[in-house]
């Protein structure tokens, strides 16, 4: 009797640890496992519901780039200074281009007189650029031995001083100023003059010139200039880029 009861015994209890040693996933009640009876390791990622794990559940910088979609993340701090700084600079850019203009190539017809006081005076002036209270202006004009080219700075008030062809850098009397009545000989930003049947270009480093206004509007500039005087005979280029008569050419860039 003793040893029929524990072969019975003995046979539960082997068909017990047999039956919890092959307990399939679906006999697991819900919610019935903790985390901390897993062995690690022995779960893996494509076993997991999309969604069911939360950023809370995962250890600090354990899932890596591939693991990560980036159109879901913020930016952080530091790519949103980066991106303030370079629109900073973008913006200082458009600013100084903004200021800063090429101008566009001007031919003007001599004007003639029997002076270059009479011509000065009867030729047009042609505008070549305007900010606040400064402009530029050229005149071309001949009184029969010489062609001349003159770019004027001129101001809508009086006191702004001027560092050019002619100089006016401010001081203790009115004539150290560029008046609204300074005559145009004394305000000149650059000039050039040829002879007969000739032709001559200054470069605009040699007509360099900086003005500052009374309301602070500031100009610097390089204007380049060129001249003809009469027909030109040169067999294949002939006149060149000035064309027939007495021209003068007229060029450069200001920055304001």
């Amino acid at each position: 009797m003793a040893v029929a009861l524990l072969a019975l015994f003995v046979a539960l209890g082997g068909t017990g640890i047999a039956a919890s040693r092959y307990i399939s996933a679906k006999q697991v009640r819900k919610g019935s496992l903790p985390g901390d009876r897993l062995k690690r390791g022995s779960v893996n990622g494509d076993r997991l519901k999309r969604g069911g794990v939360n950023g809370d559940r995962l250890k600090r910088d354990s899932v890596g780039g591939i693991a990560i979609r980036e159109s879901r993340l913020d930016k952080v701090p530091t790519a949103g200074l980066a991106d303030n700084a370079v629109n900073a600079v973008n913006a200082q850019n458009a600013n100084t281009l903004a200021r800063f203009q090429v101008l566009q190539p001007v031919r003007l017809v001599a004007t003639g007189g029997a002076s270059d006081a009479a011509a000065r005076a009867a030729a047009p002036a042609r505008m070549l650029y305007q900010r606040g209270q400064l402009s530029l202006s050229a005149k071309c004009f001949s009184s029969g031995t010489g062609v001349n080219v003159e770019v004027y700075l001129a101001t809508s008030a009086n006191g702004a001083v001027l560092e050019g062809t002619d100089s006016r850098p401010g001081g203790a009397t009115d004539a150290n100023y560029v008046l609204t009545s300074t005559p145009e000989t004394q305000r000149r930003v650059a000039e050039l003059n040829v002879g007969p049947s000739s032709a001559a270009i200054s470069a605009p480093s040699a007509q360099d010139f900086v003005a500052v206004a009374r309301d602070g509007t500031q100009l610097h500039g390089q204007i380049a200039v060129a001249v003809k005087n009469g027909g030109l005979t040169a067999p294949s280029a002939g006149n060149g880029p000035y064309g027939d008569g007495d021209v003068c050419l007229v060029q450069g860039t200001v920055a304001g």
